[in-house]
């Protein structure tokens, strides 16, 4: 069965799964319900539309297919892979080692590591993987850079951003490791469409096979990895719109990227410097110049999630603030704008040329001004069940904190089938 049939084949059952267990939860609360008042109201209009969001994604990822990696060598540009690195110790190597594994022509790959001020022996490690790398590799090109101090992640790749010079730039994490088609699978499209801007890879979890009960949590963050994150950018594939470009894993363009590098530095929310969130930004400022971004999934990295419920709910608050500052800072108005063209087109407002489809790529201040992408509302229905579903998630852990002293089994069977589903 070829991957195209059995995603095909599990979405349906997904969706199918998903349609009966909405109508019978429907069915038995208009069975117990004994008023209908603004608290429920609100939470059947969640309900139907993250429902129906749900099976928008489902139907979009089973029509998503990866664009195949390029087998000419000659056809493939050169490309600065980037790596800050912080307190990694001996695991950098482990990243450096897997570009220099891949089978991307070593004459095209320059390396930069930055190690931004770590206080162990990161530093010493990618001197010496670096060195490995030249003398395994004489045509690989390998740059390391040292901070003095540490200055957060945003400096790093600033850092990197500036010293890069080839066509195409490839962010990695420090703690990420490539499959050996990886970067070839990755690039791909930016060679074969001149409007897509910057690609994402497809993010899995390393350490799923540690012993014991050290597993339980990587296995739990592979699962959320896999449905909040590959499946989605799969289903934002199809119209250009991805929400994110992960730092553990993608490309963009360099004359995309660049007039965005001090912008990393300089961005502030309520008038205090971001310190996270780089990633996010550097995607909204692509979406804001009209690049169209796309997702591989078989441009796969693994990388090491945390093993312990304090490392991983600090990791998904970090992710879940940076989120919300860039809704705040600009990704809802690009999703408002995405729908208000979509609208105009449909009703006949706005041809596809007014829109941007067809506009020449200009350029102003060094930025892209035109807009390729095909106008889609899905953005701002996501936006819309984000915000549903965080008011849903507040009212669920009251519900599960009252429910554990009301029907104590409940809790704990819906704990148990946690613990089956992550094993």
């Amino acid at each position: 069965m070829s991957g195209h049939s059995f995603r095909t084949a599990v979405g349906r059952l997904v969706a199918l799964g998903t349609v009966l267990t909405f109508f019978t939860f429907q069915y038995i609360a208009s069975q117990t319900r004994t008023s209908f008042g603004f608290y429920e109201a609100f939470f059947q209009f969640s309900s139907c539309i993250i429902v129906f969001n749900f099976l928008l994604i489902i139907t979009r990822w089973t029509e998503y297919e990866p664009v195949p990696g390029i087998k000419d060598n000659h056809r493939l540009p050169t490309i600065n892979v980037i790596i800050p690195a912080y307190n990694e110790s001996e695991f950098v190597r482990n990243s450096i080692s897997s570009v220099v594994s891949s089978d991307y022509p070593k004459e095209k790959i320059h390396i930069i590591v930055v190690d931004d001020g770590s206080s162990d022996d990161t530093w010493s490690h990618i001197q010496h993987a670096a060195q490995e790398a030249l003398r395994s590799k004489p045509l690989l090109r390998c740059t390391t850079i040292q901070h003095e101090i540490n200055r957060g992640k945003r400096q790093a790749m600033a850092t990197a951003l500036t010293a890069a010079t080839n066509e195409v730039i490839v962010t990695l994490d420090s703690d990420t490791i490539l499959e050996k088609q990886a970067l070839r699978n990755l690039v791909s499209p930016l060679v074969l469409d001149s409007d897509i801007g910057g690609v994402a890879g497809h993010l899995s979890v390393f350490n799923v096979h540690s012993e014991g009960w050290q597993s339980f949590i990587p296995r739990t963050l592979d699962c959320l990895f896999e449905q909040n994150g590959n499946i989605p950018r799969a289903a934002q594939s199809k119209y250009g719109f991805i929400t994110i470009l992960p730092g553990a894993i993608s490309a963009v363009r360099r004359q995309a990227s660049q007039p965005h590098a001090q912008d990393l530095v300089d961005a502030k929310f309520l008038g205090k410097p971001l310190r996270h969130g780089e990633d996010v930004q550097l995607t909204m400022n692509l979406l804001s110049d009209g690049w169209r971004l796309r997702y591989q999934s078989n441009a796969v990295v693994y990388t090491v999630a945390p093993e312990t419920l304090r490392k991983a709910f600090l990791m998904y608050v970090r992710w879940e603030r940076s989120n919300y500052t860039y809704w705040i800072l600009g990704l809802v108005k690009l999703a408002f704008t995405d729908a208000k063209r979509l609208v105009l087109n449909r009703l006949g407002l706005l041809s596809l040329s007014q829109s941007g489809a067809s506009l020449d790529l200009e350029k102003q201040h060094g930025k892209r001004v035109a807009n390729t992408r095909q106008p889609d509302f899905a953005p701002m229905l996501t936006i819309i069940c984000a915000t549903c579903a965080t008011l849903s998630c507040v009212e669920a852990a009251f519900s599960w904190v009252w429910g554990a002293f009301r029907s104590p089994w409940v809790t704990t069977m819906n704990v148990c089938c946690l613990v089956v589903f992550a094993t």
